[in-house]
């Protein structure tokens, strides 16, 4: 006997000449609340996992690799290509037990608010 607490899920796969292969699964108790999916598309793979208001995407073309998170929260993002590594976020965090920033050329840092480099603590 199956277990009635269990999720019903569903699992597509398209193939398509000119889009690739797509492979979703759902469950269909959520009607479109829940969702993973992977689009093996001609220029990009794309990842997506969907739980209601909640989205993660993992895009990868040839020479750069896109993510998102979407939340209640807002949004982040990193985009990656060759050149640049480019973040969009409300807070970033970097805790390492040594840190190096080191530009070859100039070097800027902005704030619109304020801003505190602590040196280490005397004793």
């Amino acid at each position: 006997m199956a277990d009635p607490t269990a999720q019903t899920f569903s699992c597509r796969v398209e193939l398509s000449k000119t889009g690739g292969i797509t492979i979703v699964i759902k469950d269909r108790t959520k009607k479109d609340q829940y969702l993973r999916s992977i689009v093996l598309g001609p220029a990009s793979i794309t990842l997506t996992c969907k739980d209601g208001a909640v989205t993660s995407v993992v895009t990868q073309k040839d020479g750069s690799i896109k993510t998102s998170v979407t939340t209640d929260k807002g949004t982040t993002t990193i985009d990656q290509d060759g050149e640049t590594i480019a973040f969009a976020c409300k807070t970033f965090k970097v805790e390492a037990e040594t840190l190096t920033l080191k530009a070859t050329k100039d070097g800027t840092i902005t704030t619109d608010g304020k801003c505190t480099i602590r040196p280490p603590e005397t004793r």
